[in-house]
Formats: structure tokens, sequence, C-alpha cells
């Protein structure tokens, strides 16, 4: 009960001191301890984990508390360019691994974005208010203007025309 007190109080403390250098980097960067090992196996091997590395990587350092050689190096790398300030924890790479992860917009996307969407709302708005005006058109001119001599309604109706205007 204690180990799982001191673990909820200090999560960055560890007895592993190897877990430990994982764990520090891990929260250097802003990402879990698993994502910190796939991307120091991408960095060492230059390739993703296959499902039965990840297998066997995640049971031998969840439950076995063993660290791979590469992964120490790489976290000692991460600890030592933190404390040199080399280090962007926004850095799309450290986080290709995370999949809540929201990379920011640029000022220069956000202003094309915002830009975009108002240039289509004053189109299409002007479409809608344009809409009542073009169904408009015609309606306020006299019918009888326009029904001329050539017109079904302004012809005149002999007895003997077989069909009939009303």
């Amino acid at each position: 009960m204690q180990n799982f007190l001191q673990a909820i109080i200090h999560p960055d403390c560890d007895d592993n001191p190897e877990n430990y250098i994982v764990t520090h980097a891990a929260n250097i960067l802003q990402i879990g301890e698993f994502q910190l090992l796939q991307l120091s196996y991408h960095e060492w091997l230059g390739r993703d984990m296959s499902p039965e590395v990840v297998n066997r990587i995640f049971a031998a350092y969840m439950i076995h508390d063993q660290v791979p050689y590469w992964s120490r190096f790489y976290a000692r790398q991460i600890i030592t360019k933190s404390k040199l300030g080399e280090i962007e924890i926004d850095n799309p790479r450290f986080h290709c691994y995370d999949q809540h992860y929201i990379t920011h917009l640029s000022d220069r996307m956000r202003k094309f974005i915002i830009t975009t969407l108002i240039a289509l709302t004053l189109l299409f708005g002007s479409f809608l208010l344009g809409y009542p005006v073009t169904q408009n058109t015609g309606s306020s001119v006299d019918s009888d203007f326009v029904a001329g001599p050539h017109h079904p309604r302004g012809r005149q109706q002999n007895p003997g025309d077989k069909y009939t205007v009303n």
C-alpha cells in the first residue's frame, strides 16, 4: 500500500533506476513511457515495432521491469538535451505514436482558414440574400399589359372557334 501511495504522490519516482530514466524522459516529452520505448526503438533500428516485438517489449518492461539498452540510451539523450534546452516538446516527431496529441496550427495557416471561411460566408450569404429577389421578377408588371393581341387572354373569341380560352 505504501508503494501505491508513493506512486500516486510521486509518479516520477521509481525503485528501479532504469525505469526512472525512461519515466523521466517520457515526462519531459509529455508522452507515455511505452511511447518513449517506441520512439527509441525507431531511433535505434530505423523502423517501427512489429506487433510481436510490441508484445515482447511491453511484457518485459511492464511486468519484469526490464528496460532495453537502446531505450536507456535514448532516454539519457532526451534528459541531456532537455538540460541544455535543445528539446522542443511540441515537435511532432516525439508525438507520432501519441493518438491524442493535437498539433497547433501556425499563424499563417490559421489566417488562411479564417480568410477562406469569411469568403465562403460572404459568397453563400449573397446567394441567400439574392434568392428572394430573383423569385419575384416580373410579378410587379400588370398582367393586362402583357396580354396583347397575340396572347391567348388578349385574343378576341369568335363563335366558331373550336377552342375557347377562359
